[in-house]
């Protein structure tokens, strides 16, 4: 048997979904899915689901449209401002561009075992939808790592750790 050596994997996952509730319950299985090869493996691997809402194309953060304890939502607040011309008034106005796609999943698996895991979750998402092509991105730096993780937090509405 070989040796578990610590890498990192990025998962590339192409489906779209419906809507967020399509989106948040094919993460709660997801996640179901890594505590459990978690536990059976009994080694330190750390795993991050996320759900997007946002295009990637666009710099900018994550935040709450209000305090969180008074039914805040997590909503993108883009950096980048584009140029509108009113049709009705002639006015030139500076508006924030629409960020909005699809319901999206980014996934990274870092810690010992990460290439069987990642290879566990890919096979978990081909039993739902066979047709489509999954592929993981090895992150060979810890740098890397370090750049996914950041841009996992920032993009995803709903985050998961396991």
């Amino acid at each position: 048997m070989r040796e578990k050596v610590n890498t990192a994997y990025f998962l590339n996952d192409p489906r779209k979904f419906g809507g967020m509730e399509d989106g948040e319950r094919e993460l709660n299985r997801l996640r179901a899915v890594c505590m459990r090869w978690k536990k059976k493996q009994g080694e330190s691997i750390n795993i991050i689901l996320g759900l997007s809402v946002t295009s990637s194309e666009y710099v900018g953060k994550m935040s709450y449209n209000k305090p969180k304890n008074k039914g805040g939502k997590k909503q993108f607040i883009c950096q980048q401002k584009i140029w509108r011309k009113d049709p009705n008034t002639g006015e030139i106005k500076k508006l924030a561009p629409n960020t909005t796609v699809a319901p999206h999943l980014h996934i990274l698996v870092n810690g010992y075992g990460a290439s069987s895991c990642a290879e566990h979750i890919i096979q978990s998402m081909r039993k739902h939808t066979p047709d489509c092509r999954y592929s993981k991105q090895h992150l060979k730096t810890v740098e890397r790592v370090k750049q996914v993780t950041e841009y996992i937090e920032e993009q995803s509405t709903i985050l998961r750790r396991v």
